[in-house]
């Protein structure tokens, strides 16, 4: 049996995809508004071998301080061209890499709708 924990946060953020090749989503092009929704499972190997609350309060940090860049007069981050992709991508490198994982799974969605899975 498998155990994991499930973390979820979600964030304000602007991102654009400059290159998008496709004529009918061309909007994609420019600066858009997201509500980015996170979901995070860790693999545990007991009962509380990870914390909920400590972890979700190191996700929420990690996302302001290096996933977008701040703005200094909201709390919307500027995301670039980062893709959903990216996003929980960056984020699952961070936790494998700090916690010596070898399996976990990010969830990066854009309005709670569309978005990526990201796996180890």
């Amino acid at each position: 049996m498998k155990k994991f924990i499930v973390v979820r946060t979600q964030f304000e953020g602007i991102h654009s995809w400059p290159e998008c090749p496709y004529k009918e989503v061309a909007f994609l092009k420019n600066p858009h508004r997201h509500l980015f929704y996170v979901e995070l499972l860790l693999p545990i190997e007991s009962d509380r071998y990870l914390e909920f609350f400590m972890i979700k309060s190191e996700l929420d940090v990690y996302i302001r301080e290096y996933i977008g860049e701040k703005n200094p007069h909201n709390t919307t981050l500027n995301l670039g061209s980062l893709s959903c992709e990216m996003i929980a991508e960056n984020i699952l490198d961070y936790f494998s890499r700090k916690l010596t994982l070898k399996e976990g799974l990010c969830v990066v969605s854009e309005d709670n709708e569309n978005g990526s899975l990201i796996t180890l």
